[in-house]
């Protein structure tokens, strides 16, 4: 409630501002791509964003309480894509989504905050979402959703990903139990990120991140040459390595304008950028009738009383030298490594003197004071309470004050030091400031143990310790015993990053995270403890403590905190987040590796290997016969493989975020891909490719070697619709990682599985002979072959004709066929393989002539000839007796075609098929 109340207040506050300066706002109409911040409080006004890309300043919506939701119909936005400040949204009735109004925008910057936020959608009564299906960056400022009683979908978006390190205030709609509807983008319910139910979460980062044009940032999934805003720079909507010349640079978000858009932002040229305010030690100036920029040593530099209570409070003492009044920080929603530190580094750092006092509390995410670096002089005109000139007060994690050139210089004019509950702050720190205050602080200003109680290292001792690596997990921790019995000893250690910028000690981080052997005293000079289960390539710190059984305070000491670091070894195997195969003859690996081996590995082995299947394998079924289905859910999801690394890879996402919510159709989602030595031991040496070979002109195997600074390789020359087995393995200089191995298949080849006839014939009896040659190039292993027949027919009617069908097996390359008696056929061979069937065009086959009518002829003629030899022999010879004879002429000779072989033949040549070709199912065995 008290959080609500805060909201609303804080919104109607800045309504207020916003309504006395809405005059002030930028042009309705915009000639360029490129406008002013907008605020809008009618529908009409909403028409001032049309033609705007992005947005240079703040969008604010407010106050337009007598809508509905008809007004808003074919009201969108789509070309706006960037707001350089912040968005808020307040009391916008009848809009039930932003994402109907902007359904494009994917980055707001946040140069210029609402207190600590960079969006700020509430108290909208009929919002059901929020629908912003584009938005993948907040780059400054974090996120305000709350007050509306309609609203769903808010919970489902990851807004840490979105703005990461952020604060994000999200408050109760009070009807959560109807808001409880699923997304379907990932297959876990703790990654499950949508917009709605119909859009998923967007990322630029981690292992579900788009794979964009190196320009991009952003990009639709189906091409990643459209942006969805620019990495680099924006011109004209086209994203570009470097402005062109005559055009001015945006600050902002590296927008290439021209002189005269420039002018129309209200902004001028200076230094080839066109700029809204004079950088610090320059003022602005008009020359010739045209504002420029120019030095002044002499700038006004001095401010009145800040107060540091926001993100936005901290940027506005940009130009402070001078403070005429006091400093108060109190940056209690600063996150820790948020950013906010760099900039009290960035925009505190000029200041040089406080003409009253500083006064720095409640805030747990400031461990040093050092970012007034420049600080010179503390006035104490007016003092803190009438007596202290600088106050410290309640900061959990402070360790440091000042840096020592400010607390050798510090000149304190006035009043006294107040430093208390700062429980890390030991108490030397604070001995080395006060000496500089003209009143010294009294027990009361700093009382004793309000300070420094929790930091061991407040009473520093050395124990001589010193550690000794045994190998990749172990190592030995020797220290000196004091000759104190009632002495015992701690030892803490800790595994820490190895891009750790800060020093880690104990209170730095939650007890958990370290651990904690107890040594009691044992009479020994020297003790030797052994470290088990380290982790390899990894650095540590860790230190002594000591404590008393006689004492009454916990901690007396700790030795000063030692690093130490295992070696690498055997480097862990590398995470492949995804394997597709993108066509029918490439596919592309994608990797991420284990944070504490990134910055050891120099290579990567890569082999592939064809799994092959012999024509003996494909035979084992009659596939012309054996018609029974066998359902392996193949289908798709052979083609791609997502997956989601585990925490301890690199490529992560600032918080849980989704798989990819559109990779390759039909993708698997797994939790993990097969990992040789887990259950298995898949590196023996016969199965390592170390060679190269070819199937015809396919990849047989492969085996690559890729350099260290790769994360992805695409391979090519893969045989279509063929599975692929793919083994990685990452290596150091001296030792390779086991193998993640996954196999995919390639898709089919719209270019394979086409047979060619060599011949084709018929005899008189209707049957067709027909040989045919392999297909030169097949979707996996062919299965048998279909021998189709048409009888003569016009070729316009075969579209609404079946044809007689007859199956050969794939062993087969002729076949010898009966069809209906008619002169004319259209034959053709259709290759039917794992993927498709696929057919030759049709060939026309016209019967031969029948020799059989011509032979009986010759019997006829014969037989009269034999009778009028015979008359006449009677007649003009005596009659003798008759003798046996042999017929020497063929009387059919002349009539026959010696190409055909003789009818009787053909037989011999191939058996007759006259088994139906019915709908053959393939399954892999």
């Amino acid at each position: 409630m008290a959080a609500t109340k805060t909201v609303t207040w804080s919104i109607f506050l800045l309504t207020l501002t916003c309504s006395l300066s809405q005059r002030l706002g930028s042009d309705s109409y915009h000639p360029s791509e490129v406008c002013r911040g907008q605020y809008i409080s009618s529908v009409e006004a909403l028409h001032g964003l049309r033609g705007c890309t992005v947005i240079v300043g703040n969008l604010k919506i407010l106050l337009l309480e007598r809508q509905r939701p008809e007004d808003y119909s074919g009201i969108s936005f789509p070309q706006l894509r960037e707001i350089t400040g912040y968005m808020l949204v307040y009391r916008v009735s009848g809009l039930e989504s932003l994402g109907q109004l902007f359904p494009s925008l994917a980055r707001i910057r946040g140069d210029e905050v609402y207190g600590d936020f960079a969006l700020i959608v509430y108290d909208l009564q009929d919002l059901a979402q929020i629908g912003l299906h584009s938005l993948i960056k907040i780059d400054r400022g974090g996120v305000i959703v709350g007050g509306g009683p309609m609203t769903c979908y808010v919970d489902t978006v990851d807004w840490q990903a979105i703005a990461p390190k952020a604060r994000h205030v999200l408050l109760p709609n009070g009807r959560q139990t109807r808001c409880n509807v699923s997304c379907r983008c990932t297959l876990r319910a703790d990654t499950d990120h949508c917009w709605n139910n119909r859009r998923c979460q967007r990322y630029v980062t981690g292992p579900d991140k788009e794979q964009c044009h190196e320009q991009c940032f952003g990009c639709r999934r189906t091409n990643p040459a459209d942006c969805s805003v620019c990495r680099h720079y924006t011109h004209h909507r086209l994203c570009v390595s470097a402005c062109p010349r005559h055009t001015l640079i945006l600050e902002a978000n590296k927008y290439c304008v021209s002189y005269q858009e420039c002018m129309n932002l209200r902004g001028w040229p200076w230094d080839g950028r066109c700029v809204f305010k004079c950088p610090v030690d320059f003022k602005k100036v008009k020359l010739d009738d045209q504002f420029t920029c120019l030095p002044c040593p002499n700038c006004p530099n001095t401010c009145r009383t800040q107060n540091v209570i926001t993100l936005r409070d901290i940027a506005l003492a940009e130009k402070c030298k001078f403070i005429n009044g006091s400093l108060t920080i109190h940056l209690r929603t600063l996150q820790k490594d948020s950013g906010g530190i760099e900039e009290l580094r960035l925009y505190l750092g000029r200041i040089e003197e406080v003409s009253d006092f500083i006064y720095i509390y409640g805030t747990n995410s400031i461990i040093s004071l050092d970012f007034l670096y420049s600080l010179k002089r503390i006035g104490g005109r007016i003092l803190k309470d009438k007596k202290y000139s600088l106050v410290i007060d309640d900061m959990d994690n402070l360790q440091s004050l000042f840096t020592a050139n400010v607390t050798k210089n510090l000149r304190v004019d006035s009043g006294t030091l107040k430093v208390l509950r700062n429980p890390m702050l030991c108490v030397s720190e604070i001995n080395k400031l006060k000496k500089k205050f003209p009143v010294e602080p009294l027990e009361i200003d700093i009382p004793p143990g309000m300070n420094g109680n929790s930091a061991g290292g407040c009473n520093e001792t050395d124990v001589g310790l010193t550690i000794q690596v045994i190998n990749e997990t172990s190592a030995l921790v020797k220290f000196t015993q004091v000759d104190d019995h009632s002495l015992h000893y701690s030892i803490l250690y800790v595994r820490v990053s190895p891009t750790a910028q800060t020093i880690v000690v104990p209170e730095s981080c939650s007890e958990l995270e370290w651990f904690a052997i107890y040594a009691e005293h044992n009479g020994n000079h020297t003790r030797t403890i052994e470290l088990n289960s380290l982790k390899p390539a990894s650095t540590y710190a860790i230190c002594i403590e000591t404590e008393s059984y006689d004492s009454n305070k916990k901690v007396l000491s700790r030795s000063p905190i030692a690093n130490f670091s295992t070696p690498v070894g055997k480097p862990a195997p590398p995470f492949v987040t995804e394997l597709v195969a993108y066509s029918s003859d490439a596919a592309v690996i994608r990797w991420v590796d284990h944070k504490d081996y990134k910055r050891h590995i120099t290579h990567y082995e890569l082999d592939v290997r064809l799994i092959e299947i012999s024509d003996e394998d494909a035979q084992v079924r009659n596939h012309c016969v054996d018609t029974s289905v066998e359902d392996d859910n193949d289908g798709e999801s052979r083609h791609a493989i997502v997956l989601k690394p585990p925490a301890e890879y690199d490529d992560r996402c600032e918080s849980m975020c989704g798989v990819l919510s559109s990779v390759t159709k039909g993708a698997m989602l797994e939790e993990d891909f097969d990992l040789c030595g887990d259950s298995n031991d898949c590196d023996f040496e016969e199965d390592i490719v170390k060679y190269n070979s070819t199937l015809g002109p396919h990849v047989k195997t492969l085996a690559l070697d890729i350099g260290g600074n790769k994360t992805d390789y695409q391979v090519g020359g893969l045989a279509p619709y063929r599975d692929y087995r793919f083994r990685l393995r990452a290596c150091t200089s001296t030792h390779c990682s086991r193998t993640t191995r996954s196999v995919i298949r390639t898709f089919p080849s719209v270019d394979a599985d086409y047979a060619s006839i060599d011949s084709a014939a018929v005899d008189e009896d209707s049957q067709i002979y027909v040989k045919w040659q392999r297909p030169a190039i097949s979707n996996g292993p062919v299965l048998a072959y279909s021998v189709q027949v048409f009888p003569d027919r016009k070729y316009s009617e075969i579209g609404n004709l079946m044809p007689q069908a007859w199956c050969v097996g794939a062993d087969r390359l002729e076949a010898l066929v009966r069809s209906v008696d008619t002169h004319k056929y259209k034959v053709r061979v259709c290759t039917v393989s794992l993927a498709s069937s696929t057919c030759t065009d049709w060939v026309s086959v016209v019967k031969a002539a029948k020799a059989g009518s011509w032979w009986w002829s010759g019997i006829l003629v014969g037989v009269l000839l034999c009778v009028v030899s015979s008359v006449a022999a009677r007649l003009y010879r005596p009659r003798v007796r008759y003798s046996d004879h042999i017929m020497l002429l063929d009387a059919t000779s002349e009539f026959r075609n010696e190409s055909e072989p003789p009818a009787i033949m053909m037989t011999d040549f191939a058996t007759i098929y006259s088994i139906p070709l019915t709908e053959t199912y393939l399954f892999e065995e």
